[in-house]
């Protein structure tokens, strides 16, 4: 996990979900209030501190990102599919044996 994504999970200080939801809210406010500035500003013909802004809503979207990466799980992304398929694989190989021992011993 980068290091934005560690620091925003820690944040989130492992409530999952609900609290990533929370920040998540907030960051959208945040950014649709930039974005607003940012056609005020367009509207207005007020371009000469636009850098400010960019800067700001370049964050905001870093941020998002690095929201987006927080597992809301207590484990990691590819744990649930590993275990998954620890499982399933056998079964299934299991399964097909069983079906040709029937078919071809007959």
């Amino acid at each position: 996990m980068a290091r934005s994504a560690k620091r925003v999970a820690a944040q989130c200080g492992g409530r999952g979900a609900t609290k990533k939801a929370s920040i998540s809210t907030r960051a959208g406010r945040r950014m649709d209030s930039g974005v607003a500035e940012l056609h005020r500003r367009m509207d207005r013909n007020e371009l000469a501190r636009m850098d400010d802004l960019n800067k700001a809503l370049a964050s905001l979207e870093i941020e998002r990102a690095a929201l987006e990466r927080v597992p809301t799980w207590p484990w990691e992304r590819g744990t649930l599919r590993t275990l998954a398929a620890a499982i399933v694989i056998p079964l299934l190989i299991w399964a097909i044996q069983a079906i040709l021992q029937r078919y071809l011993a007959g």
